[in-house]
């Protein structure tokens, strides 16, 4: 993982691997949120925080098309701008859970009485040299 501010890291993985990286940030509890697209340098950068316009860098994309890119920018004009590249930052989830409930009955007592029993007889006997007791 790469911090999505570290331009020069995110500049030569696009290099690297010869294709556009986009980072988005979405943060609603510092009221940060940012965008960038490197192919492989940066060609657009857009960052806001707690409603002021921080960084505003390169010539709006056309993907920008129908957005807040300004100071009122929020998380559903970012997860709006993924949906566009292909992507969804919150994909929904579908599948089967399997929910198991443990409780604390006589069968774990038991079984936990046995395993702190090894564990006990381990560590009395097997007392490294080095440790001081």
């Amino acid at each position: 993982m790469v911090d999505l501010l570290e331009s020069e890291k995110i500049k030569t993985i696009s290099k690297t691997i010869n294709a556009d990286i986009w980072t988005i940030l979405i943060q609603t509890t510092s009221g940060s949120f940012s965008f960038s697209k490197f192919a492989p340098n940066r060609q657009r950068h857009f960052l806001v925080v707690d409603g002021q316009i921080a960084e505003n860098e390169g010539t709006p994309l056309p993907e920008e098309k129908g957005l807040n890119i300004n100071e009122k920018i929020f998380g559903d004009d970012l997860e709006y701008l993924a949906k566009t590249l292909g992507f969804q930052i919150q994909p929904e989830t579908t599948g089967d859970y399997i929910v198991k409930y443990l409780s604390y009955n006589d069968q774990m007592k038991e079984q936990l009485a046995q395993f702190k029993q090894t564990t006990n007889a381990k560590t009395t006997e097997n007392k490294p040299w080095w440790k001081v007791w």
